[in-house]
């Protein structure tokens, strides 16, 4: 996970993403000593989706999600919980936790990527999609990503079984970089995708579960699939 820093404060999550019971907090260091200007203990027995990022941050606060699908946001002043937002909000619920995927923060909007029970035929997992005010976590509207088709420039696209956002979603001028399962997607602000393309890969993979790279007009991303890793890049198009 990554720590963000800014006039004189480190922010960071610590502690263990993955054992229920397990400490954890997000806290708010000088970077001049080190001394701990603020902490907020999350809620024992809660996990939390560790791919905490410069994204998870707006203008005053910073955003966490919980692997129960939990999304709070702190203030960056003292740490004090300005929304909870839980699963039992969204519509459809996320029932499949976040996973990993850590908020992200775009134009007044929190975006979290994770996965529902399948409902489109031949599909293990689908893909899921939040959006909250990022002023008070009020759900503005969720979504459920279309199944990949011929049009991912995949040539056994009809593989592309699973949907699940593992990987935090990436905010750029156009919209937000997603990674659905073993794509790469462009989706707007509204939740639809402009662009999907599965990069071509041989032997096993798994669905992404780090967000890509923006450089230069460039994405870069990585796969550590089942042995076979791989790493992609192509313009945007």
């Amino acid at each position: 996970a990554e720590m963000i820093v800014e006039q004189g404060k480190l922010f960071a999550l610590a502690g263990n993403d993955a054992v229920n019971g397990a400490r954890a907090s997000a806290v708010c260091l000088s970077i001049t000593d080190g001394s701990l200007i603020w902490r907020h203990d999350i809620v024992a027995g809660e996990s939390f989706a560790w791919r905490f990022s410069r994204y998870s941050q707006s203008s005053n606060a910073i955003y966490y999600a919980t692997q129960s699908s939990h999304v709070v946001a702190l203030s960056k002043v003292d740490g004090s919980v300005v929304w909870d937002s839980p699963n039992a909000a969204y519509n459809p619920p996320v029932n499949i936790g976040v996973w990993q995927g850590s908020p992200t923060y775009r134009n007044g909007i929190i975006y979290v990527g994770a996965g529902i029970n399948p409902v489109t035929p031949g599909m293990q997992v689908d893909g899921s999609v939040v959006a909250l005010d990022a002023s008070n976590g009020n759900l503005l509207w969720s979504k459920i990503l279309p199944r990949p088709n011929s049009s991912t420039g995949y040539v056994n696209w009809q593989t592309l079984n699973d949907n699940v956002l593992q990987a935090q979603l990436v905010p750029t001028l156009d919209g937000l970089i997603v990674e659905p399962g073993s794509c790469v997607a462009l989706m707007d602000s509204s939740g639809n995708l402009i662009w999907e393309k599965a990069p071509t890969v041989n032997g096993g993979l798994n669905n992404y579960d780090w967000p890509p790279l923006l450089r230069n007009g460039m994405i870069y991303g990585v796969n550590s699939g089942n042995g076979n890793y791989f790493c992609y890049s192509f313009a945007t198009p």
